[in-house]
């Protein structure tokens, strides 16, 4: 029993001086003196911590850890501890005090520490490893915005590695591109789930949505899960197309579908409440946006000759959307598509004759865009190094198109038959001239 008692005196007295070390940690980090200038206050600190750490007692430091790292966690000045214990153990790294440290640290899973005391040791793919385990944790309380953080972090502690095989980090590296390439898509389905119009009373969509943008939020998902659970579900056109062009996956008919709905939801608002329609400089920004994102790095992401047919469609049969004949083509220029290319696509519309470009009033429409592309170029092929058409081609095609004027028939359309009469003799011009 006089044995026992003094094992409990003893533990009571090691219990009562590691209370006055915090207490004189206390002091020095919480109720120190504000006049003390932050050098000689910042000195302090580090004697006395270093000799706390000098302890080989293991109970000690799972007394004096918690006291930096989670007593007051929700605090700045939690933030402020931390960080100067971290950089003074990494100060003196490779002392004991340091597999306590990193031990604790796993025991209590905090990782948003041990990251970074990894980083203060210079142990970087260590460090990525724990950010890899960070952004991939099914915690509810971390954020999609902070996942993208964590693969941010690792992928820039991959690069900090010195002294390794060339090969090995540069293999984790492009593994760590991938997975922040698929990260970022899922970042903007999120972000396209937000913003999706809905009706103000559909609360039952709503919920279904915001659930959605729970899930999205509380762990990353690989490719397919986005594409199916996700971008397809909800129809979000974009996303879809993002996910495509990403996997390098070409689906001509998928691609197709994508461009149609992203289109028809700018344009054909008209089920939706007022204020949520999006005007034809909307269309044009985002054609513009994605167009350059995937031309030319991703063309079958980009299907010249069906966006051409839709946008000039939509143009043809809805006189509010028809901002110029020029509109489309200056379009694709600023997408960076030469004028050669942009010409192909009219030139192989008109002569599929394919629906609704078999119709004489839809034929004229797509002339009067050629002869504006064949005026361009006429004007600028000696000077604009995008203009590529030949002498050959050009005399060619506009003869056979002045034929197929002459085919056309608009009895009962006067304007028609100015429309055709200004079409052949541009033509003819064009012919003559070049």
């Amino acid at each position: 029993a006089d044995e026992d008692d003094l094992v409990t005196q003893a533990q009571f007295a090691k219990e009562q001086a590691y209370d006055c070390v915090l207490a004189t940690l206390e002091n020095l980090f919480v109720r120190f003196d504000p006049s003390l200038p932050q050098e000689e206050l910042d000195r302090h600190r580090s004697r006395v911590l270093q000799v706390a750490l000098a302890s080989q007692d293991p109970m000690f430091h799972n007394i004096l850890y918690p006291w930096f790292t989670e007593d007051i966690a929700c605090s700045a000045d939690s933030m402020n501890r931390t960080e100067f214990l971290l950089n003074l153990v990494g100060n003196l790294k490779g002392r004991l005090h340091a597999t306590h440290f990193e031990r604790f640290l796993r025991d209590r899973k905090r990782y948003d520490i041990l990251w970074k005391y990894f980083v203060r040791i210079d142990k970087y793919e260590a460090a990525a490893d724990i950010l890899v385990r960070l952004a991939e944790d099914r915690d509810p309380h971390i954020q999609l915005s902070d996942r993208l953080q964590f693969l941010s972090l690792a992928i820039l502690n991959i690069k900090s590695i010195v002294g390794e095989p060339l090969l090995r980090h540069g293999q984790l590296e492009r593994e760590l591109q991938e997975k922040m390439e698929v990260a970022e898509i899922q970042a903007k389905i999120s972000e396209e789930l937000k913003r999706a119009p809905l009706y103000e009373d559909d609360m039952e969509a709503r919920s279904i949505r915001d659930e959605a943008r729970r899930e999205l939020d509380e762990q990353l998902f690989d490719i397919s899960a986005l594409y199916n659970r996700f971008a397809c579900k909800f129809q979000l056109w974009e996303s879809q197309l993002a996910i495509l062009w990403s996997s390098g996956y070409d689906d001509q008919a998928a691609v197709r579908k994508c461009w149609a709905g992203i289109i028809q939801t700018i344009l054909e608002p008209q089920d939706l409440p007022d204020g949520l329609s999006s005007s034809l400089g909307a269309l044009r920004s985002k054609v513009l946006s994605l167009g350059r994102q995937c031309y030319p790095s991703y063309r079958f992401a980009f299907p010249v000759n069906f966006i051409v047919s839709t946008l000039e469609n939509y143009r043809f049969t809805r006189p509010q959307y028809d901002d110029g004949v020029c509109w489309t083509v200056n379009l694709l220029q600023e997408i960076g598509l030469p004028l050669d290319a942009i010409y192909g696509s009219y030139r192989e519309l008109f002569m599929s004759r394919g629906d609704p470009w078999h119709l004489p009033e839809t034929r004229l429409h797509l002339l009067e865009v050629i002869k504006y592309i064949l005026e361009y170029s006429q004007e600028t092929h000696t000077t604009d190094p995008r203009v590529h058409l030949t002498a050959q081609t050009v005399m060619s095609d506009a003869r056979q198109f002045l034929a197929e004027l002459g085919r056309f028939q608009f009895p009962n359309a006067p304007d028609a038959v100015r429309r055709v009469g200004t079409l052949q003799n541009a033509l003819r011009h064009v012919i003559s001239t070049w």
